[in-house]
């Protein structure tokens, strides 16, 4: 089983890039799929380094699960931001030990086009725009991974026929 992590800053598009990947007809191909929003949802908003190590361990148990299923799943994609190289590293580490080598694929936007997408958000003023997603957006920008993508004026579509091709999968 292949496992893909799709990583971009909130607003980048991650989950409609996903839900684009699903819809693809890929012949013979099993997809699934892991959104950590949806493993480790905290109220208040109140994410620190417990709430993001959480994130990862939740990740890594859940792909181990899946890779458990491996003879019906050909490729897992992983969406979650990890803005730092350290959080990179420690998500791959964990991979790593459940028996999976993970591609990272980076989507990031032109700063204008983050403030206009999280601009309409709910929960999203300017200075939590300013101060989390600008910042975060411009360090998974300069990740060194298997692709950075610029998804500031590409389909969902025209990105999830990207990664594929970057995952050398034909469509």
């Amino acid at each position: 089983m292949r496992v893909c992590v799709i990583n971009g800053a909130s607003g980048t598009g991650k989950s409609t890039v996903l839900e684009a990947l699903r819809k693809k007809a890929i012949s013979n191909l099993r997809i699934a799929t892991i959104e950590g929003d949806d493993l480790a949802f905290v109220t208040p908003n109140d994410h620190g380094s417990w709430w993001a190590q959480l994130v990862r361990r939740n990740l890594a148990a859940c792909a181990r699960n899946m890779r458990e299923q491996a003879d019906k799943i050909d490729l897992l994609f992983i969406v979650f931001p990890f803005p730092e190289r350290d959080s990179v590293g420690e998500m791959t580490k964990l991979l790593k030990a459940e028996g999976l080598d993970p591609s990272w694929v980076n989507l990031y936007l032109e700063e204008e086009c983050l403030r206009c997408r999280l601009g309409t958000r709910k929960g999203w003023d300017t200075d939590r725009v300013s101060n989390v997603a600008v910042p975060q957006n411009k360090k998974i920008q300069d990740l060194d991974t298997l692709a950075s993508l610029d998804a500031s004026h590409k389909s969902p579509e025209e990105l999830a026929a990207e990664i594929l091709c970057r995952l050398e999968i034909k469509q």
